[in-house]
């Protein structure tokens, strides 16, 4: 990793995730940029994640090209804390719909994400649209005892 990637996951800084073209595999698909330098290019639609989502979120805006037009920001927030205040309220005004995905119980991200946006005095009089994507407040299940 170099230094000047240490550097931004350190400070918090997110990265941006677009689908691109179409490639020989998945991957090849995406371009990640860091979302501080970013020009919106009038998304429909934000998803934010932490790291272990960013598959399934990249996999969700090529279904949603796809299959429906959309185009879609990933954002990839390295930490909570620091969390990229501006990249989220960046996105939020840029497509007015902000999804978060958490690979656990709806919880920390949502949380964080929607007290981002309530706060912001830059969002106060445009209507944003959130919506949490997670495991429901209840606990999990287990497969039978093998015995």
């Amino acid at each position: 990793m170099s230094l000047v990637t240490r550097r931004h996951l350190c400070s918090g800084q997110a990265n941006l995730i677009r689908l691109r073209r179409e490639g020989p595999n998945f991957l090849e698909a995406f371009e990640t940029v860091l979302a501080e330098g970013y020009q919106s290019e009038h998304e429909d639609l934000s998803i934010v994640v932490g790291s272990p989502m960013v598959p399934e979120a990249m996999r969700a805006a090529y279904i949603l090209n796809k299959e429906s037009g959309y185009e879609t920001r990933v954002l990839n927030l390295h930490t909570l804390k620091p969390i990229d205040a501006g990249a989220i309220v960046r996105a939020a005004e840029d497509t007015g719909l902000v999804i978060t995905a958490e690979e656990y119980q709806i919880a920390a991200l949502a949380w964080r994400v929607s007290s981002l946006l309530t706060e912001s005095p830059r969002l106060y009089w445009l209507p944003v649209i959130t919506r949490a994507i997670g495991v429901k407040d209840r606990f999990g299940d287990s497969g039978a005892h093998p015995g």
